[in-house]
């Protein structure tokens, strides 16, 4: 019976169909038979008929859901920065305003040991890679990572997870955003038992404008047009343990912004200094092939193949030239990675590698990239 109740309905929607009725609701009967089908995620009406339309409306396919808005990772352009057309390194001197504020990562950091907060790389490291081992002389004191598209706020962030903006200065940085919660509070509860010195009020500001103009200095260079998101992150470190690269190389990024706030800064050969001319012979200082394709595990021995010291002793002696810059403390290098690389005008990704340094010599390091990178 059930089968001729199917047989039924079924007839009775094809003449419906042909004679071209249709109910007063705007819809007419049918019949589909059903199929076995995957479950999917379950969609409105109104996302259905957005989602067909998409296919054949260019303007529909650009929308958005207001209630749920989701970014979308952002790739750098693929034609690299007009800056790097002719080298693939650029220093910008931004002297720090206040060094005294970031030395304070340094003080009491035997009570911060328990409670700071690693990246993952560096957990990664530390318990798989066998870091050497940390010594009151040689350690990682701050570890912290932020990702941002508002500069302003990326800084804030970096300073709040280092220990340095005061609750003073979060308090008002909260209320300029219109941020009111448990945390705000309890900060203008001590607002007037931390009786910060207006001075000191003035340093962190100044601090927190000066990372700020940094950060914003590397998203024009990434994404002249667009706030692409970023990943900044500070590293503050006692001794060897902060040559963090010591082997000469490449970074597999666009473009990456290496800062020493305090401490000695990246060593790296810009692109006009690979070649040296001796009479009317023209000599490679870097070996890129031994840079690309050398597996020794000897730094020494694979810096030493990768950039001859001879070479770099004949252009210091025979040329004056020297081919190896030294970054200062306070001078942002912008270094261009294999992402920009171009083979058609030579112009390739710029190497470099971390300072020599001695125990107990302190360095914090500020490092910028974009968020989201496909290499491939």
């Amino acid at each position: 019976m059930f089968s001729a109740a199917i047989t039924i309905l079924f007839a009775l929607s094809n003449v419906l169909r042909a004679t071209g009725l249709q109910s007063n609701r705007g819809f007419a009967f049918s019949f589909t038979p059903r199929r076995h089908h995957t479950p999917t995620s379950k969609s409105t009406p109104c996302q259905s008929r957005l989602a067909a339309a998409s296919h054949s409306s260019p303007e529909l396919s650009t929308f958005e859901n207001k209630d749920r808005v989701t970014i979308p990772p952002s790739r750098p352009p693929d034609v690299r920065h007009p800056l790097f057309r002719k080298t693939n390194a650029i220093s910008r001197n931004m002297p720090v305003p206040h060094p005294e504020i970031w030395n304070q990562c340094f003080e009491n950091t035997s009570s911060r040991n328990e409670s700071r907060e690693y990246s993952f790389w560096s957990l990664v490291a530390h318990n798989f890679l066998g870091r050497q081992h940390e010594s009151p002389n040689r350690r990682i004191v701050t570890d912290v990572e932020v990702t941002f598209d508002d500069p302003s706020v990326g800084a804030k962030s970096l300073l709040e997870k280092c220990g340095l903006l005061s609750c003073q200065l979060r308090c008002e940085e909260s209320n300029s955003s219109g941020k009111n919660n448990k945390s705000n509070r309890d900060c203008n509860s001590n607002r007037e038992t931390a009786r910060f010195l207006p001075e000191i009020d003035m340093k962190e500001k100044q601090t927190l404008h000066h990372l700020t103009t940094i950060l914003s200095y590397y998203q024009s260079i990434i994404s002249p047009h667009d706030k692409t998101p970023c990943r900044a992150r500070i590293v503050s470190s006692l001794g060897s343990i902060g040559t963090k690269c010591p082997r000469w190389h490449a970074d597999h990024v666009p473009v990456r912004l290496v800062m020493s706030l305090i401490g000695p800064g990246c060593e790296y050969i810009p692109y006009e200094m690979e070649t040296i001319q001796d009479g009317q012979a023209i000599i490679q200082v870097v070996n890129r092939d031994a840079l690309n394709n050398l597996e020794d595990d000897d730094t020494a021995k694979a810096n030493e193949v990768i950039v001859p010291s001879h070479l770099l002793e004949m252009a210091k002696q025979q040329c004056k030239t020297k081919i190896v810059t030294c970054a200062r403390e306070g001078e942002a290098v912008l270094l261009m990675g294999r992402g920009w690389q171009e083979t058609s005008d030579g112009v390739l990704a710029a190497v470099h590698r971390s300072p020599r340094m001695t125990d107990g010599e302190e360095r914090i390091l500020l490092t910028v990239d974009v968020a989201h990178w496909d290499n491939n």
